[in-house]
């Protein structure tokens, strides 16, 4: 529990208390296209992780009642609900995707992901955004994990800068490799899996234990790899295992 009292993000201090307590470090990113079955999955698979991660935008029956269902099981299951947007463009477009349009993000995406290239400003409209009395915080995209990639050592610097200037909103970083030394901020690695090294469109893998021991992640994003598993349950049970045993090894030794 050190790391929750050294970070002034209130997100972060609800993420470790429920990562400690769940015993789980897992984000499950559930990026599938039809509403009843992203909520028949999140119910099965809730109770074991710490957030759900979504692309709202591909939904192709997206209604309000699918944010009540998602909001209800949120509460069920205890975890937090995360919008991958990956906002991109000038603070005034920004503000009007996070507000308005027919998703209102803003109204129950606990965390977006943003890329640094847009600088300070994007971040400044997000926060001007915010109006939920609920925390809401952000991740900043320092690196991905797709082969060409071309967010590389530029990326990481310029989102440790970002971050220390925001540290009440800016809750972390989408990273394969350690961002900031500050222990506040939460890293999220996506790309592991169990078994698998790619998926022939240039995602490369690696393993809980590398995603956590070696590329410092704090949280990693699985999903594929659990989603199309014959059992998807065990697996993401495996994955609880070797990612949360990890992740407790590495701040018991820090």
């Amino acid at each position: 529990m050190e790391r929750m009292s050294r970070t002034v993000n209130p997100i972060n201090k609800v993420l470790f208390e429920m990562m400690e307590r769940k015993k789980t470090n897992l984000c499950l990113a559930v990026d599938l296209t039809k509403s009843s079955e992203i909520i028949d999955i999140v119910d099965k698979m809730g109770p074991h992780v710490v957030i759900i991660k979504i692309h709202v935008d591909i939904i192709e029956d997206f209604d309000r009642e699918f944010i009540e269902k998602m909001v209800t099981l949120k509460k069920k299951h205890d975890f937090l609900i995360f919008e991958d947007r990956k906002f991109a463009d000038i603070g005034a477009t920004v503000l009007k995707q996070y507000v308005g349009g027919i998703f209102r993000i803003q109204d129950w995406a606990d965390l977006v992901t943003l890329h640094v290239i847009t600088g300070t400003t994007t971040i400044e409209a997000l926060m001007k955004g915010w109006t939920s009395s609920e925390p809401r915080g952000v991740l900043l995209i320092a690196q991905m994990s797709h082969k060409g990639s071309l967010l590389h050592e530029d990326g990481v610097k310029m989102a440790g800068q970002i971050a220390q200037q925001y540290p009440t909103f800016v809750s972390g970083f989408i990273s394969q490799a350690k961002v900031s030394n500050d222990p506040g901020f939460i890293q999220f690695t996506p790309g592991v899996n169990i078994g698998s090294t790619g998926d022939g469109m240039g995602q490369q893998y690696v393993t809980p234990e590398e995603a956590v021991i070696k590329r410092n992640a704090d949280i990693i994003i699985v999903g594929r790899g659990v989603l199309q598993a014959e059992d998807p349950v065990k697996m993401l049970l495996e994955f609880k295992t070797r990612a949360y045993s990890c992740y407790a090894m590495k701040n018991k030794e820090n």
